[in-house]
């Protein structure tokens, strides 16, 4: 019967999985802002932090593009009980389930612009809430390290630890 009917067991079906090579990916992130896809980049880096990170991420509510919140996701404290049955990719999202981090998602040219914007935004709102990093993450390669140290400085001043999300842990 299995010889004759394959289709019919399920564990005779070979699954197939897309491949997207890397210059196809890099050309897609690239030219978001033109498709006006800032949503769906948002949206995508957000599951990818739930995936690679942490998963207990609040999405932005509210107006976009000006006017919100200053955070595009942030982190709530969840129970131990519940945290430690999660799977982490990255050692450090544990510390995820009791501290509180701010995400910032941007499909802007000018990224530098938008994360030193944020982190002064972010630190001027009266807020309850004190956050304990400030992660971002864009669609382009953050290959300036000077660039990026100094944000970090800055950003450190404000009270805050900023990590990029490197675009190849994509």
């Amino acid at each position: 019967m299995r010889s004759r009917r394959p289709y019919l067991f399920s564990d005779t079906e070979a699954a197939e999985q897309a491949q997207l090579d890397r210059h196809t990916f890099e050309y897609h992130l690239e030219t978001l802002t033109n498709r006006k896809q800032e949503l769906d980049f948002e949206h995508f880096a957000r599951k990818l932090v739930e995936k690679e990170l942490c998963p207990n991420l609040l999405p932005q509510t509210g107006p976009t593009g000006g006017g919100d919140s200053k955070v595009d996701s942030e982190t709530y404290p969840v129970s131990s009980d519940i945290s430690d049955r999660w799977y982490y990719a990255a050692a450090k999202g544990r510390e995820g389930s009791n501290e509180r981090w701010v995400f910032a998602f941007s499909t802007k040219e000018d990224w530098k612009t938008k994360v030193r914007d944020d982190i002064k935004s972010i630190a001027g709102t009266e807020r309850e809430v004190e956050y304990d990093e400030s992660i971002w993450a864009t669609r382009d390669a953050h290959t300036e390290k000077r660039l990026e140290m100094k944000l970090k400085r800055q950003a450190k001043l404000l009270g805050y630890q900023l990590v990029p999300m490197e675009q190849n842990a994509a």
